[in-house]
């Protein structure tokens, strides 16, 4: 999906391809995310911090709902009553956290390149990111750069390229995890590795 959104985007009319370029940035910005705690799951305990994960969503649902409700948005009863007890499950120490892993996406980073486990594409990965960044949040410099019509167009061609080339990246990377929790997929895995040389030689 997010593959098809990007080679939709980058197929429009070149002239106007400065208008997608930051929303491709950003979209590419947030697989990178998605591939960071992939690995960070891979790299640690896999069965706890996968349970972990998926405990969480309990608690970002009680939040969502306590918010609604001191917003005094309407709820019903039997829902509110299944979302707390759901919450009530979870460990206190999870339910404590601001995220299911008590680590920001640029903590977790720091992480797995503390213990070289985020070496490949590094610096294209996270300079591309903190570029992802700016796209996503309110950021005073990308605000002013976009009274720059010279700067914007010449930069898009590049944004684009770049979106969708880490987002291969990091697609590639998930897969590559994926494939290795499953029995009988080594002339898969050798396909996808033969996949990521190849995108290598590319951009080298």
């Amino acid at each position: 999906q997010t593959i098809l959104t990007l080679a939709d985007l980058a197929e429009k009319q070149k002239d106007t391809h400065y208008i997608y370029a930051g929303s491709m940035l950003d979209l590419s910005r947030r697989v990178i995310e998605d591939m960071v705690y992939m690995r960070y799951i891979d790299a640690k305990d896999k069965e706890k911090y996968t349970k972990q994960f998926i405990d969480f969503s309990k608690v970002e649902l009680f939040r969502d709902f306590k918010f609604l409700s001191e917003s005094e948005v309407e709820i019903d009863d039997d829902i509110i009553k299944q979302v707390k007890k759901d919450y009530e499950n979870v460990s206190k120490k999870l339910r404590s956290r601001n995220n299911w892993a008590n680590l920001s996406v640029e903590e977790t980073l720091q992480w797995l390149i503390e213990n070289r486990k985020f070496q490949d594409k590094k610096n294209l990965l996270l300079k591309f990111y903190l570029t992802g960044n700016k796209k996503n949040h309110t950021s005073p410099s990308d605000i002013i750069s976009h009274n720059k019509q010279e700067s914007l167009e010449k930069q898009a061609e590049s944004d684009i390229y770049f979106a969708i080339l880490i987002t291969y990246i990091s697609i590639l990377q998930v897969a590559i995890i994926f494939v290795d929790e499953l029995e009988n997929t080594e002339k898969l895995k050798m396909q996808l590795l033969s996949f990521w040389d190849n995108l290598d030689k590319l951009h080298d």
